[in-house]
């Protein structure tokens, strides 16, 4: 579960129509001669709370977004694997479940030569199979822009070069707080 990261930011709106529960966030940050951009965030809006200063004042929303790892929730996972190269499950786990559902892509797999001595996944979400995976081994992963599913060590992913000095009222947190798990119920 350590790969939700959720956004919140303010904003004013034109109509109550603007953003919708659902909605694509893309959210960069410009130098000062707007030149090059710094990813920020990148998601779904899951929550709109608008205010409306009456009688005719502006439209105040309150947008909380999570990132595209929520997409592997609705997934199920029901396998078992016993001395496979960490590369094969994946690939296997993909083909299985995620090729062509949700629009997600491979995108930079696993490259070592890891093996996994024993998973087993008993109905259990896409993305809480990932992450027992990495924790098996030095990988972590993401769903990134444009979904696509990516593997990296986790050495080599910080947020070190997000510069935030110039940007106001937007939150980005990497929590549950803000972030619901569905339960389902075999049967």
């Amino acid at each position: 579960m350590k790969n939700k990261t959720t956004c919140n930011f303010k904003t004013i709106i034109e109509s109550i129509n603007t953003y919708e529960i659902g909605d694509h966030i893309y959210m960069y940050t410009a130098n000062s001669t707007y030149t090059e951009l710094s990813y920020l965030f990148d998601g779904l809006i899951t929550d709109i709370n608008i205010n409306i200063t009456y009688p005719c004042g502006p439209l105040n929303a309150n947008i909380d977004c999570v990132n595209y790892a929520i997409v592997l929730d609705n997934i199920i996972v029901a396998e078992t694997y016993e001395n496979e190269l960490l590369y094969n499950i994946v690939i296997d786990l993909f083909f299985k479940y995620l090729n062509g559902k949700e629009n997600v892509s491979l995108g930079s797999l696993p490259s070592s030569y890891d093996i996994i001595q024993k998973a087993v996944f008993n109905y259990i979400s896409f993305s809480e199979a990932l992450d027992y995976l990495c924790n098996e081994t030095a990988y972590n992963w993401r769903v990134s822009t444009p979904n696509w599913l990516d593997f990296f060590y986790r050495d080599d992913f910080t947020d070190d070069d997000i510069s935030m000095s110039n940007i106001y009222d937007i939150q980005i947190k990497k929590t549950l707080e803000n972030y619901r798990n569905q339960q389902y119920i075999k049967g």
